[in-house]
């Protein structure tokens, strides 16, 4: 996308805010931003947050490294942030992270397994399918034989609009490979990811 269209974009979404903001309870004598200021500011928020849309989350491996690896490959509490599409509300958490590298040794650095899950958060999301987002993006990115990811996260739309306890978090598990199916590896493996091995 050019920078031209991008902000002709972001000009028109920040109009669309602005009738929003018409409609909803704003006292402006109380505020001190206009409805123009925060509409714009909303704009650039959302278009930052969203940024990973249209982007293959797989090619930030651009094929991995080449090595004699170990038999499992283990990332834990990397962080990520991501918005409810339900209600457009932040979630947040970490993601832990285990995969079998290819039969050649391709293995992923730390940095590259953050940023694939950046891209992937960076969407309208639901955890459950952030989570298989990221075990796909891994499966395809360094043609794993197979990958386990297991996200825990924060909703704020339980903590704040059916005012739950804050601490509540939601865990999900996503699998690719041949960690897919039952069986000893997958069992032991799981093991592992979930820090009872």
């Amino acid at each position: 996308m050019s920078e031209a269209r991008g902000e002709s974009e972001k000009l028109r979404l920040a109009s669309l805010i602005r009738m929003v903001l018409d409609e909803l309870p704003y006292d402006e004598s109380v505020i001190t931003s206009t409805k123009d200021e925060t509409s714009k500011r909303l704009a650039d928020l959302w278009s930052e947050l969203l940024s990973g849309s249209s982007i293959d989350a797989a090619a930030c491996f651009n094929g991995g490294l080449e090595t004699s690896a170990s038999e499992y490959v283990v990332f834990r509490d990397i962080p990520f942030f991501s918005l409810c599409e339900h209600h457009f509300l932040p979630f947040f958490g970490t993601a832990n992270v285990l995969y079998s590298p290819s039969e050649s040794g391709q293995i992923a650095g730390a940095a590259t397994v953050a940023r694939a899950i950046g891209v992937v958060s960076r969407r309208l999301q639901l955890q459950e399918r952030l989570t298989h987002e990221i075990s796909d993006a891994i499966f395809r990115g360094v043609e794993a034989q197979g990958v386990i990811v297991v996200t825990k996260a924060h909703h704020l739309c339980m903590s704040m609009k059916e005012r739950r306890d804050a601490n509540t978090s939601l865990t999900c598990v996503a699998t690719d490979g041949s960690f897919a199916g039952e069986g000893p590896k997958r069992f032991e493996a799981m093991q592992i990811i979930l820090g009872e091995k």
